[in-house]
């Protein structure tokens, strides 16, 4: 699964049928950033952790 956007709920996805493939993760090679890796599903990664990960946080 790839999400080219901030992964909120009701946001489009692609199924990739290759690891790292051109049409899904490769495509986005020059456009790569830090917080692509702090931010999942509109959440930063470690408040989220911090929180407990649940549905409040």
């Amino acid at each position: 699964i790839w999400y080219n956007n901030n992964m909120t709920v009701g946001s489009s996805y692609a199924e990739c049928d290759a690891d790292e493939g051109s049409s899904c993760s490769d495509s986005n090679l020059l456009d790569l950033s830090i917080s692509d890796h702090l931010h999942y599903f509109n959440k930063e990664v470690h408040q989220f952790g911090e929180c407990g990960c649940g549905p409040s946080c």
